[in-house]
């Protein structure tokens, strides 16, 4: 997977350096996603306004693609695919932990296109347990303040 690719969503300033390093992703259609390897998927998913780019492909055409093989694609990436693992938001970091079935089971439109391009999974366990705790302590003691009808500003 290219380093650009990490990232989540690429920003249209980087097309140009995709056209010449990245030829074969700027000629993907909705027919050939079949063709693609498990990488080349994930990284023609970071794109944003397939049109725009010249792409024959469009948003709900790649989440089916991923809402069908999905699991699968994950698993050949090295991704988890536990919907209990913890993935963290790449615009956010840790301050968003979200379960892989948390954010598939969201309300988002196109909720395997919103994994892919904004979340990773969180490499170490127990630093994401540990966080997760500290956020349903922190959570509790808001309640705690609320029931005695103390103000959330002296948390």
């Amino acid at each position: 997977m290219g380093e650009c690719f990490q990232k989540g969503a690429i920003p249209l300033q980087f097309i140009p350096k995709l056209k010449i390093e990245f030829p074969k992703l700027l000629d993907v259609a909705i027919e050939t996603l079949d063709s693609l390897s498990e990488f080349e998927l994930f990284e023609v998913t970071q794109l944003k306004n397939y049109t725009d780019l010249g792409i024959n492909l469009n948003k709900r055409e790649l989440n089916r693609h991923w809402q069908i093989n999905g699991f699968d694609l994950l698993k050949k990436i090295g991704y988890p695919t536990d919907l209990q693992h913890p993935y963290v938001s790449l615009s956010k970091g840790y301050i968003l932990l979200q379960t892989l079935n948390q954010i598939l089971d969201n309300k988002q439109k196109y909720p395997w296109l919103y994994l892919i391009q904004n979340f990773r999974p969180v490499a170490d366990l127990t630093e994401g347990m540990n966080i997760i705790d500290r956020k349903i302590n922190k959570l509790s003691k808001k309640l705690d303040y609320l029931k005695k009808r103390q103000s959330l500003l002296d948390i």
